[in-house]
């Protein structure tokens, strides 16, 4: 279980870890999202801190009020989850400019005379076995011949080139035709790995003090079906499930 102090260490374990791999500007904006949500967590813990220390509320008491007030503070993690879907979409643009072969643009016939080139390459490999058409993909890649590129991946009983191969060497393609979008597109993937993993420890410590799954999925913009990072909060049915609640705070 996540508490609320242990969020709080991890927010400051991460702003103080040194990122010598991350450009300037991507250190800045994971500095400036993280900072607003720690200060977030923070203020919870004041709140948090009170309600325990209140000698005249019963343990069910505590337990039902942490749980509105976890509530309440949820809305305050809206504008981070916000943002992480800004660093997905901008991932999603540079996927589509980096790794996709782009068609030539041009009349109806230029298109025509586009498939049937890519027909004629199709027929050149044809019989080949898989490990050589992987070889010829790769070669294809690295000299630049979009047009080969395009017949293995287009092909109408799907592409010609083993998945694992097609990843490798379109990603090497990227590095070498756009090497700045490309560093660009790495550095926004180590920021959004960092971003997932303080919104699923958010998500973690919010089930825990009682506010619904859905609730805390559907207010962070989270995937359900992903697995929480930190594993799902334990379900107590114990009676004593109150006085476990407010002891593991305290």
């Amino acid at each position: 279980m996540l508490r609320t102090p242990n969020v709080r260490m991890i927010l400051s374990g991460e702003l103080s870890r040194s990122k010598l791999s991350m450009a300037t500007f991507i250190l800045n904006r994971r500095n400036e999202l993280l900072h607003g949500v720690l200060g977030n967590v923070e203020k919870f813990e004041a709140i948090e801190n009170k309600i325990l220390a209140d000698r005249f509320m019963s343990d069910e008491g505590k337990r039902v009020k942490l749980t509105e007030e976890a509530t309440k503070a949820l809305d305050t993690f809206k504008g981070f989850a916000s943002k992480i879907q800004d660093v997905e979409d901008n991932l999603r643009q540079l996927r589509n400019r980096l790794f996709v072969v782009e068609r030539p643009k041009g009349t109806e016939i230029v298109q025509l005379r586009q498939l049937h080139r890519e027909q004629e390459i199709r027929a050149h490999y044809e019989g080949l076995t898989q490990s050589k058409l992987d070889v010829a993909f790769l070669n294809a890649s690295e000299q630049d011949r979009d047009e080969t590129l395009l017949a293995f991946l287009d092909a109408p009983w799907g592409p010609m080139v083993n998945e694992d191969i097609k990843g490798r060497a379109l990603d090497a393609r990227a590095k070498r035709v756009f090497p700045k979008d490309y560093e660009i597109f790495k550095q926004n993937e180590g920021l959004l790995e960092i971003l997932n993993m303080v919104r699923d420890s958010l998500a973690t410590w919010l089930r825990g003090l009682g506010v619904k799954p859905e609730v805390v999925d559907g207010a962070l913009l989270r995937d359900a079906t992903i697995p929480l990072m930190a594993g799902e909060p334990p379900k107590d049915d114990d009676p004593a499930a109150a006085s476990k609640f407010v002891a593991a705070r305290s």
